[in-house]
This record gives structure tokens, C-alpha cells and sequence, in this order.
């Protein structure tokens, strides 16, 4: 995501003083994966010893976006839970034994806190990434993705105390939405 336009633009705009000093940020981070139906081919991600869980993915690359955009963290504590713990696996019960949803808090190198929540099992109408940075003039949104997560799709619209701002995306333009976010990289 580091090479996303979008997110390269967020972060112009938050270190050019566009909203003004930084107060506080949240990001909300949903995919409809993780949740109480899996896909036989997708079980995988419910084994703990196979590295493939919403933490290390979706959660990883949630927090990555935000750190590319905000700056480091001085500190951060998380809790990770299981809401949906029974699972069905094409038809098959199953008991997931990874978590499924992700608390994050932290501190930026400016003092400003930021919240992030990172969600498995949401419907695949849910908007899948929603970053709110407050500063003291107005308040920069980042939102977009695909259902499966947001770093799966073409993102990211902007806006700027309400106003779209326009990201020129260059040759990820002509690029298929599942390839946009990691070919410039």
C-alpha cells in the first residue's frame, strides 16, 4: 500500500499542513473473510501455525498504511479476539483457533493518539477502509478497497474537509484493481 497514490497523496497533504496540526486518527479496517463461513480453499487461514491470519495480513497491512501515513508510532498496545470462534467450512463445522478481529492504539512521534480496528467476517457491502485523520484545521478521509480487504482493490478515495481531492494514479490507471497496489512498488 506504501505505493498506492493514494496514500502517497495523504501523506503530502498531512505533511504539507493541509489539515493542520494532527489531533487524533482512526482507521476502521473490515473483510468479509475471517468470519463464521469459510471457503474450503481459505481454511488455511484458520491454522495458527500457517502465518496466514487477519492479523498478519489484513492486520499488517492496516497498520502499515497507517504508519506510511501518519509516521511511526512512539508506542502501541493490542488485543486480538475471536468473534466468530465455531466456523463452517463448506458445510464441514470447525473450531478457528486464530483471532478475528484486531484492536490497535497508538501513540504518533507528535503526541496525537490513533485507533485502528481491523475486522474478519463483515458483509462484502461493508466499506472495507475508512482512515479519519482530525487536525486542527479540518479532517483528511482516506476509504475504499475490496470486500476481501482493502489492499485487494483499487483504493483509495480522499477527501479534504469534505471535498474529493483528485489523486492522479499515473500507470496504475490502466492497471486491473487487484495488481494497482503493488505494481509501483
Amino acid at each position: 500500500m506504501r505505493a498506492n497514490p493514494a496514500v502517497r497523496r495523504a501523506r503530502e497533504l498531512i505533511a504539507s499542513g493541509a489539515i493542520g496540526r494532527v489531533l487524533c486518527a482512526r482507521v476502521l479496517s473490515t473483510t468479509m473473510t475471517f468470519g463464521s463461513r469459510v471457503e474450503a480453499a481459505m481454511a488455511f487461514g484458520a491454522v495458527p501455525e500457517n502465518d496466514v491470519t487477519l492479523a498478519t495480513i489484513q492486520g499488517a497491512h492496516t497498520i502499515d498504511t497507517a504508519i506510511a501515513i501518519l509516521g511511526e508510532f512512539v508506542d502501541a498496545s493490542a488485543l486480538a479476539t475471536m468473534q466468530y470462534r465455531e466456523i463452517d467450512v463448506d458445510g464441514t463445522p470447525a473450531t478457528r483457533t486464530t483471532p478475528d478481529h484486531l484492536l490497535v492504539q497508538a501513540r504518533l512521534a507528535d503526541g496525537a493518539p490513533l485507533s485502528i480496528e481491523v475486522v474478519g467476517g463483515r458483509p462484502p457491502d461493508a466499506t472495507p477502509y475508512r482512515m479519519t485523520v482530525t487536525g486542527e484545521a479540518r479532517e483528511l478521509v482516506v476509504e475504499g478497497g475490496a470486500a476481501r480487504g482493502f489492499q485487494s482493490g483499487r483504493t483509495l478515495r480522499l477527501s479534504l474537509g469534505g471535498v474529493p481531492v483528485p489523486v492522479d494514479e499515473g500507470e496504475a490507471a490502466a492497471m486491473p484493481d487487484e495488481a494497482a497496489n503493488v505494481a509501483l512498488v
